[in-house]
């Protein structure tokens, strides 16, 4: 936190300056020359919040309706987000550039050489009826959720050309547990990482470079003061955010455009019904691409 105490103390002293001499000068052009050759922002972060409730609540149908739908909500309480075992999300630097055609490139990565731990916990999910929630119009959907993991590598880029945000992250779950009370189901010590065994095609670059960035994880560890370590086996997810238009004939309904165009990984997990264990699920190679949603109101 220590890049950000320096701003707040040079933001105090320039308002103390402007305040004692209320003159504005103009920069010259060798000082406007210093400032256009910066390379780019970089901001330190440590931080954990806390969320009592979420609440989404569909729209109502109109009076008198003869199909009454919406008006309920979904409800999640108790999210905690910050780092492993209820710490702090800490270690965490954040490069922000602008390249010459105006793209913003985002990186996102650990000050320390080490991945940044994260945990998410969250007490419950659950439906509502419109009104006084009771137990006869709710259902508790989940609880208990909690997600741990490390993140090796998160790169945001903003691209004018296409007006679509790209996302690459490499990271691991090292444990997600979850109780699914309404189908008195649980998951318990599940993991996601990856072996990167898939054979890219020749023209796969999404494949290719999702692979490269976790050989390079694993290569750089191994070399490193973290070998031996557990760290490795990153998974990397290469996805895509934007607007998107619907692609039913005839339609021109806009929504929020996500795709995959890249995903492996490996998934362990144990599974209980009841609460009793009914043994262990390994998911070997999953290989998810190609994949587009569109999602928007109705």
């Amino acid at each position: 936190m220590k890049g950000l105490n320096k701003i707040a103390l040079v933001t105090a002293i320039s308002a103390a300056s402007f305040g004692a001499n209320a003159e504005l000068k103009s920069l010259d052009d060798s000082a406007m020359g210093e400032l256009t050759g910066q390379a780019g922002i970089t901001i330190e972060l440590e931080t954990k919040v806390d969320i009592g409730s979420v609440v989404y609540t569909d729209t109502a149908s109109a009076a008198g309706s003869t199909n009454m739908i919406g008006g309920g909500s979904l409800a999640m309480n108790g999210i905690s987000i910050g780092g492993r075992g209820g710490s702090k999300l800490d270690d965490l630097q954040i490069d922000i550039d602008l390249a010459d055609d105006g793209d913003a490139i985002i990186d996102v990565h650990s000050q320390s050489g080490v991945p940044i731990d994260f945990g998410i916990t969250m007490a419950s999910a659950s439906l509502q009826g419109s009104g006084t929630v009771t137990a006869a119009n709710s259902t508790l959907l989940a609880s208990n959720i909690n997600i741990e993991g490390d993140l090796y590598k998160l790169g945001i880029q903003v691209d004018t050309a296409t007006d679509v945000l790209g996302i690459t992250a490499a990271f691991t779950v090292t444990d997600f547990d979850v109780d699914v009370d309404f189908l008195s189901l649980g998951i318990q010590n599940l993991t996601i990482s990856s072996d990167n065994s898939n054979t890219c095609g020749a023209g796969d670059v999404a494949c290719q470079t999702a692979q490269g960035i976790s050989a390079g994880i694993n290569s750089a560890i191994a070399t490193g003061p973290l070998a031996g370590s557990s760290y490795g086996n990153a998974a990397v997810a290469i996805m895509t955010v934007g607007k998107g238009v619907s692609g039913v004939t005839g339609s021109t309904q806009e929504g929020l455009a996500m795709g995959i165009e890249y995903f492996e990984a490996d998934i362990d997990m144990g599974v209980t019904l009841g609460g009793v264990s009914i043994g262990t699920v390994a998911i070997n190679d999953l290989v998810i691409t190609g994949t587009e949603m569109l999602v928007y109101g109705h």
